[in-house]
Parts: structure tokens; C-alpha cells; sequence
């Protein structure tokens, strides 16, 4: 049984490059247990937290993020996530992509 997540803090908003807090990415990242579960198993690595810190986005059919998740200290990962536009009342939330080894000043550039 997995357990919760020590420090689960999830924040921003859309519209090119972010910081901070909003509703918008936080409906996105609310499904991200897995999406944290997932990063680890693709980095082979177990991490301490998983806080969002900075997004950018791109409007396609539905929305395309990269987002710089701190896993400890100043570690970071980017993620790449597809959010699809609303279609029978339902939204697709997807894992597209993870990249470690990056730190707080590193560029978020899409991959």
C-alpha cells in the first residue's frame, strides 16, 4: 500500500511562464500521485517532496505544460503533461514526460 506523500503542494495558473499560485494547474496537478509515482520509476529515484514551482504552457487542442517540481533541496525535475480540452464532460490529464538532474535557476524548456 502506497502511502501519502510528506509534502504534496501543488500550485500556478496558465499562461506562458508562472510562479506562484492559481486554481487552474492545480485542478491539473490534483491527479498527480501517480504522476509523481511515475516520475520516480522513470528516474529510478525515490523523492522527499514534489512541489510544483514554476509551469509553462502551451495552448494546442487542450494544453501542454512543462513544470519544474522541486524533489529536494534544490533538485528539481521537469515534467512534461497534456491536459485535454473538456469532451463529454470529461477531462485527459496524460504523463508525457519526466527529466531530472536540473536545479532552481535551470530554464524550463519544453522536451
Amino acid at each position: 500500500m502506497e502511502s501519502t506523500p510528506p509534502n504534496y503542494n501543488f500550485l500556478c495558473e496558465s499562461r506562458q511562464q508562472r510562479k506562484g499560485g492559481g486554481l487552474h494547474l492545480f485542478f491539473v496537478l490534483s491527479k498527480c500521485r501517480p504522476m509523481w509515482n511515475q516520475s520516480e520509476r522513470k528516474t529510478d529515484r525515490r523523492y522527499k517532496e514534489f512541489n510544483a514551482v514554476e509551469y509553462r504552457s502551451q495552448v494546442v487542442a487542450g494544453y501542454n505544460y512543462v513544470i519544474k517540481v522541486q524533489v529536494g533541496g534544490n533538485d528539481y525535475v521537469h515534467l512534461m503533461i497534456f491536459q485535454s480540452l473538456v469532451h463529454d464532460d470529461k477531462i485527459t490529464i496524460e504523463f508525457l514526460g519526466v527529466r531530472g538532474g536540473y536545479k532552481r535557476e535551470d530554464p524550463l524548456v519544453p522536451f
